[in-house]
């Protein structure tokens, strides 16, 4: 998948990412998942999170005059 294509979400309090400690799945664990993806992709995390925001941006048509 391109990366122009991925969001980062978490809906699914009760499936945490593996080694994660915390006892639901929060938006804290989007650091880890970032930083697997990254890593997945070969690129570094400032990119993933850069790019996933746009994504973002443009997804739910933020900061667009309404």
């Amino acid at each position: 998948m391109p990366l122009e294509a991925i969001l980062l979400e978490t809906d699914s309090p009760f499936q945490k990412p593996f080694g994660y400690c915390e006892k639901l799945n929060t938006s804290h664990s989007l650091v880890q998942i970032a930083n697997e993806i990254a890593a997945l992709k070969g690129i570094k995390i400032e990119e993933m999170l850069n790019t996933t925001y746009e994504n973002s941006v443009r997804f739910f048509g933020l900061g667009k005059d309404k």
